[in-house]
């Protein structure tokens, strides 16, 4: 009977043992979850500042490219105005044809 006794006492030792380091674990774990979804939640909520810093940026550039090419075709028109002025004036006078070059190399 105290065989039986002292086997029980230790078995009952290794069960509060066990459910000691089991309690130990479960806590790391929560633990480690905790910091995980932290960690997570930061990322989600840096990630939406990137995506409306994006947004932002994308309209920026819409903007930048409308106004580029708003300008872009006012010097075209006045490009436009000038052309037509300078054949308008060339059409009376004329035009000299190309003059064939000499070779600068001395004929050996």
């Amino acid at each position: 009977v105290q065989q039986l006794e002292q086997e029980l006492q230790i078995a009952q030792a290794t069960v509060t043992k066990l459910k000691e380091e089991s309690s130990a674990q479960v806590s790391e774990l929560e633990a480690t979850r905790n910091q995980t979804s932290e960690a997570i939640e930061a990322k989600n909520k840096e990630v939406a500042t990137l995506g409306k810093k994006i947004e932002e940026l994308e309209q920026k550039l819409k903007i930048a490219e409308e106004a580029s090419q708003q300008k872009a075709n006012e010097i075209n028109a006045g490009t436009r105005e000038v052309e037509t002025e300078v054949r308008s004036r060339d059409i009376g006078s004329t035009l000299s044809s190309a003059v064939k070059r000499k070779s600068k190399k001395s004929e050996k």
